[in-house]
């Protein structure tokens, strides 16, 4: 079954992991699976690149 989670939350989670706290360590504190935390990541990655691509035009 699919759950959302807060904009809050996925902001929290992955700022902790850019810290450099371990991933599977941080889904086990938030009980989110570590893949659905990767993915948030790249989703976070891919925002910021095109936030500077549009920057730059």
């Amino acid at each position: 079954m699919k759950r959302n989670y807060s904009l809050t939350l996925k902001h929290d989670v992955v700022s902790e992991v850019m810290k450099g706290y371990k991933c599977s360590i941080v889904a086990r504190k938030y009980g989110i699976n570590s893949q659905t935390i990767y993915r948030w990541i790249r989703e976070h990655k891919d925002m910021n690149e095109n936030y500077r691509k549009r920057e730059v035009l």
